[in-house]
């Protein structure tokens, strides 16, 4: 396997729980790929924003590269490390 994303619709907001993909495939395009798909199928069932949580070491400036936005932080959620509270607008 070299990457797989996770999520669920739930009253009309993707939750994406897990986005991962092997580093040595990493930058050719399989999480934006993945990501997108996630985010299509959630708009055809009726999601209308998108969020998610990611660690400061793990993929912030991945996620804003699409469009997310951080809307909350948890400084120190693991020793020396912030948790990111992440959210898009889905809406066209």
């Amino acid at each position: 396997m070299l990457g797989a994303l996770r999520s669920f619709v739930f009253l009309y907001w993707l939750n994406i729980d897990v986005l991962f993909v092997e580093a040595d495939v990493r930058g050719a395009g399989l999480g934006s790929r993945l990501l997108a798909e996630a985010e299509r199928q959630a708009i055809e069932l009726g999601a209308e924003n998108a969020r998610l949580e990611t660690f400061e070491w793990q993929a912030p400036a991945f996620y804003r590269k699409h469009g997310y936005e951080e809307y909350a932080r948890v400084d120190g959620y693991a020793p020396g490390f912030y948790l990111s509270y992440m959210k898009k607008s889905l809406a066209r």
